[in-house]
């Protein structure tokens, strides 16, 4: 049976973000160590541990799937949202997120891309999936 890992993302402050694998190292299981840094470049956005834990997370307006077992870092293409904001409205960064379809056996990922008005009175949203295959790409739901 695998170790039980907790991943921790830490931002200072100019913007740098570290990643960091702990394990449990005491015989009662109350106590996590670093045992890996796990930071590579560009690591930025918000941290989505998802599904098997593989991590997701936006940089430079594209996703970025990353494997801490195998140390593999995956960037999808960028979203081509066909929603855009008007004057008086703005948008808001791309929300990605994970999960595993279990009936097609494919992990997918989730993208929501919100446009606003001032104090939220409108609000207009696309999503958008791509399933994490060779020649993926990001499909309008």
């Amino acid at each position: 049976q695998r170790q039980p890992r907790l991943y921790m993302s830490l931002l200072d402050e100019g913007g740098q973000r570290e990643l960091l694998s702990l394990s449990l190292t005491s015989p009662d299981k109350t106590c996590f160590v670093v045992d890996q840094d796990l930071s590579i470049p560009g690591l930025g956005g918000f941290l989505l541990n998802g599904p098997r834990g593989l991590m997701c997370f936006a940089h430079r307006k594209k996703a970025c799937i990353f494997n801490p077992s195998t140390k593999q870092l995956l960037i999808l293409p960028k979203v081509k949202a066909d929603i855009r904001a008007e004057p008086g409205e703005r948008r808001h960064h791309n929300r990605y997120y994970t999960g595993y379809d279990p009936v097609s056996d494919q992990y997918k990922i989730f993208c929501t891309i919100v446009i606003s008005s001032d104090w939220l009175r409108n609000l207009k949203s696309e999503h958008w999936v791509f399933v994490l295959e060779a020649g993926g790409s990001w499909k309008k739901v």
